[in-house]
């Protein structure tokens, strides 16, 4: 066999693999590369039986980027990679290498990977085709049949390894007191790291966060926390309701160069109870893309994204059209993905949102109008979507034809309460279409008439309070009139905030600047 080892110039077991390696029957092959480079230019150039990567808490990401390579197939590889079980944060059960080895590993672990290899055959498929079927009792099953063969107890890396996967799998079937019990007859070391985890992950299941926090306390006193401990912490301070800690923990992780997914989700989360709700829809993004990197696509997570999105958009911080368009594209991955009328109506908002950020009124009409003729049924049963369309139809001059189909639907929601009257809006229209012509042609005097009409029939609507109100200006420059120009000023003050978002802001700004410099002269 030919073998391809991807190792680290500083790691401490680059020694060790060396060792391994020369066990291995001489008819076997080898080479070792030392950095990610070196390591495609040898995939590119020769073919492997096996690739080894052990670049510690940088393997997993190291693997993604090999198989993001052109003209390196890895569908006759078998890919070992290795896990720090004492770094690991979420469980280790890796979709994409063929076999894992727990660090820190013994050589006989290794040559029992290797020799898997060698067979083609993935060690810890049984465990993790369990896992991912939630059968945890036969997870149990088998770990009680790897060390019921062992004297004295002696759990290795690998027995590690089925350890957590065990315990993951039966708390999230909800059964603790199998949990406790698995600890409590395994009769590790407390002071074990792996137990030390799994303990306070217990506790904090079982609602008592501070005595896990306690667990950690010598770890605390003396500065020594590896990235594990500081999540769980995290947790439990999140347990509490302390989310200013967890955040400066999760953040802590990040800072150390960890990339999983769930300490991406816990650092949005305690960021959004933080009120800091635009670094929240940020982070959300970054794991719902490590978490398609993994393959670990749920619907949880759209449903925390969409959330977060909401808060943000309604938040004081002005919407960036950036945040907006990813939000927009990655919930319209997600409704492509699990064909959920809920993700497709959060979808249709946020591309309408994004529309109007861009300030595209005529492409936002069509918007409008394409969502209103084809997708009745999404309307009826998302009450978000339905109120967004309604606020917008109330700013834009929308057909006869889409504001009726519009209030039929709005009339069959809970929104009965908000009814469209379309004859009104109708009327509202044509008067604001006979004013702006009037005005642009000079006529100020009729202008001023349907002006003032369109505004009345629609006071809310900034697009005819705008027009009516540059109206009221002209006619105070060319006749001097400082009741107009008060009346214009207070139809401005009654507008309130428009913020930088709104398509209409740069419109809005002119007038009140224009308003500001005749009233001060």
């Amino acid at each position: 066999m030919k073998f391809l080892l991807i190792s680290h110039p500083k790691s401490i077991t680059l020694k060790d693999w060396k060792l391994i390696l020369a066990k291995s029957p001489a008819s076997d092959e080898y080479e070792v590369c030392l950095s990610l480079t070196d390591a495609i230019s040898h995939l590119q150039r020769d073919r492997f039986d096996a690739v080894i990567i052990d670049m510690g808490m940088s393997s997993y990401s190291t693997l993604k980027s090999l198989k993001m390579v052109n003209h390196i197939k890895f569908s006759q590889v078998t890919v070992v990679v290795t896990n720090d079980l004492v770094e690991s944060i979420s469980i280790p059960v890796d979709k994409q290498a063929d076999i894992v080895i727990p660090r820190p590993f013994k050589i006989n672990d290794a040559l029992l990977a290797l020799r898997a290899a060698k067979e083609n055959y993935i060690v810890t498929s049984d465990a993790r085709r369990m896992f991912l079927a939630g059968d945890s009792l036969s997870l149990q099953s088998m770990l009680h049949k790897r060390l019921s063969t062992k004297q004295n107890r002696q759990i290795s890396g690998l027995d590690k390894w089925f350890l957590q996967v065990t315990f993951e799998s039966l708390m999230s079937q909800g059964m603790k007191d199998k949990c406790k019990f698995l600890l409590s007859d395994l009769m590790m070391d407390r002071n074990d790291p792996t137990a030390k985890i799994l303990m306070a992950k217990l506790l904090i299941a079982d609602n008592r966060p501070s005595e896990a926090l306690m667990l950690y306390a010598d770890e605390i006193e003396g500065g020594s926390m590896t990235n594990a401990a500081l999540f769980v912490m995290s947790q439990a301070f999140m347990s509490i309701g302390d989310f200013s800690s967890a955040k400066s923990l999760t953040s802590t992780i990040i800072a150390n160069g960890v990339m999983e997914f769930d300490v991406f989700a816990s650092h949005a989360k305690s960021l959004f109870e933080c009120g800091e709700f635009k670094s929240s829809v940020e982070v959300e993004l970054d794991s719902m893309k490590l978490r398609l990197d993994c393959k670990e696509d749920d619907e949880d997570s759209y449903k925390r994204l969409i959330h977060y999105g909401n808060k943000y958009w309604v938040s004081n911080e002005a919407a960036s059209t950036t945040i907006v368009s990813k939000l927009a594209n990655a919930i319209g991955r997600g409704f492509r993905k699990h064909q959920k009328t809920w993700l497709k109506a959060a979808f249709l908002e946020y591309k309408l949102k994004e529309t109007a950020l861009r300030g595209d009124i005529q492409k936002l009409k069509l918007h409008i109008g394409s969502i209103v003729n084809k997708e009745r049924s999404v309307l009826l049963q998302n009450r978000y979507l339905m109120e967004y369309i309604l606020e917008l139809a109330g700013k834009l001059n929308l057909d006869s034809d889409c504001l009726m189909k519009l209030q039929n639907v709005a009339e069959m929601t809970e929104l009965s309460n908000v009814k469209i009257n379309s004859d009104a809006i109708k009327k509202a229209n044509e008067s604001y279409e006979k004013a702006k012509e009037l005005f642009e042609s000079g006529n100020l005097s009729e202008a001023e008439e349907a002006g003032r009409k369109a505004y009345m029939l629609r006071p809310n609507n900034l697009e005819s309070s705008l027009l009516f109100v540059n109206i009221l200006i002209e006619i105070h420059v060319n006749l001097g009139s400082g009741r107009l120009l008060n009346q214009a000023f207070t139809i401005l003050e009654s507008i309130g905030h428009v913020g930088d978002r709104h398509p209409l802001f740069s419109e809005y700004t002119k007038t009140k600047e224009k308003i500001e410099r005749l009233t001060l002269s």
